[in-house]
């Protein structure tokens, strides 16, 4: 009797722990970060995706708990994951102000590396570890888009050094590698073209990656995405 008295009084402190340490998962603000979501029929390796990063988890069976536990929160908390229509788990988060995220997901107790990710390493107690390299556009003074005057307008974004970076808009009809930009500083890159008047709209593509200016805080839903969007003056 006494034994059971002692597994039922671990059990409701590990439960009351556990709910200590999880984080309930909030809907998306976001409609297109929703509807991502929402349409999800697979997991995948983990997205930089916009401002977001999105990690994804899917099992033959349905886990009951999936959870991420990150590396710069000495793993304390433990962020639960959506589960969509499809049964798939997607966490997201805003990109923080890091190189790289190193985490381990949680299912059903059982702490692991992310399947999806190829990118691992052991840490010095022997434990596997997911990696996640993200963009840094933080660490350079960001430059949105300049009007020179005359339709002349440059345009700048802060990311990676050595990254591969186009220029995406409806002055391209939308083809994702007519402008690639020219790295000019390490991290800064660069392109300079002629707009007509009116509003224009366009995104950023980093190592296949899709985001807006983070420069610019004028954005919009265009054709179902978030985009960034400029106005070249008609004075010219």
């Amino acid at each position: 009797m006494q034994r059971i008295l002692l597994i039922a009084t671990f059990l409701f402190m590990s439960s009351h722990l556990w709910a200590q340490l999880s984080q309930t998962p909030e809907s998306p603000s976001s409609l297109t970060l929703h509807l991502k979501i929402s349409s999800m029929h697979t997991s995948q390796a983990p997205e930089v995706w916009n401002s977001y990063f999105i990690l994804t988890y899917q099992e033959r069976y349905i886990p009951r708990f999936v959870a991420v536990a990150f590396e710069h929160e000495n793993y304390q908390i433990l962020h639960k994951f959506l589960r969509n229509e499809q049964n798939i788990f997607v966490y997201y988060d805003n990109i923080p102000d890091l190189p790289e995220l190193k985490y381990r997901i949680i299912v059903d107790g059982v702490w692991q590396a992310d399947p999806n990710n190829p990118h691992t390493m052991t840490d010095p107690k022997g434990v596997s570890l997911s990696i996640l390299t993200l963009p840094q556009q933080r660490n350079i003074l960001a430059k949105g888009p300049i009007y020179r005057g005359g339709g002349i307008v440059d345009f700048y974004l802060s990311t990676r050094p050595e990254a591969n970076v186009f220029l995406v808009g409806d002055f391209t009809r939308w083809d994702p590698f007519l402008l690639p930009m020219k790295e000019v500083e390490d991290g800064l890159y660069h392109v300079r073209l002629f707009l007509g008047k009116g509003q224009h709209h366009y995104y950023f593509l980093v190592n296949g990656s899709r985001m807006t200016d983070p420069a610019n805080f004028l954005q919009k839903e265009f054709l179902g995405e978030t985009v960034s969007a400029w106005q070249t003056p008609d004075n010219y």
